[in-house]
């Protein structure tokens, strides 16, 4: 109630299950004519559809990291094993740069994807 009063009532209101955005205002008063409305809007693609999404780039380092990481853990069994030509396997370093990467990725996705919620500018 108290964020009602100090920042007045919302303007729209969106219906996710439909995909319709309606606009809660008065249309003779509150738009003068020739004034526009511009709305920027982000929407889930359904991957069956469009396929182009398994292309995407992050999506791919995404995916690197986590098979980095999983094949890290099982060379952690063998840690120090020599191989033929001086190789010394090392699953602990291999483990910590792959959580390194995860942990990069999923914050790059946290800060710059696309906001989940609308906001006015």
């Amino acid at each position: 109630m108290l964020d009602l009063e100090l920042n007045g009532f919302p303007l729209y209101r969106f219906n996710r299950l439909q995909g319709r955005l309606y606009l809660d205002i008065n249309w003779e008063t509150d738009i003068p004519l020739g004034d526009h409305i511009v709305v920027e809007t982000y929407r889930a693609l359904n991957p069956a559809e469009f396929i182009k999404v398994w292309n995407e780039a992050w999506l791919k380092h995404y995916v690197t990291a986590l098979f980095k990481k999983q094949w890290a853990t099982n060379l952690k069994k063998f840690s120090g094993i020599q191989l033929p030509g001086g190789v010394t396997l090392d699953g602990d370093k291999l483990y910590d740069e792959a959580t390194t990467e995860i942990k990069d990725l999923e914050d790059e996705l946290q800060n710059k994807s696309a906001p989940l919620e609308f906001f006015l500018g």
